[in-house]
């Protein structure tokens, strides 16, 4: 049995009319087309996490969240030796 590290990450699907927002990491461009994420920090809730992360992605401030759409592990092998507990939210 593996002692991967679990580490709490959020994604959030934010969303206007019919527009999903979305973009490439100007660092990271293999990475693809991607939604805001990150990791949640300590002593921080995943819900504080998400607004964090989109405002830092993106510099959009004001939204709010519809609701948690979800929560499910991913295991990163072979990438790294974690387990990510990913936090999903629809945000407005």
């Amino acid at each position: 049995m593996s002692n991967k590290t679990i580490i709490k990450k959020v994604l959030a699907y934010v969303t206007k009319k019919n527009e999903l927002m979305v973009f490439t990491h100007t660092n990271f461009p293999e990475a693809g087309v991607q939604v805001p994420a990150g990791t949640v920090e300590e002593d921080e809730e995943p819900s504080e996490a998400v607004l964090r992360e989109i405002y830092e992605e993106s510099g959009v401030k004001g939204v709010r969240i519809i609701e948690l759409l979800g929560i499910y592990q991913y295991n990163m092998t072979p990438y790294r030796d974690e387990i990510q507990e990913r936090y999903v939210y629809s945000v407005y």
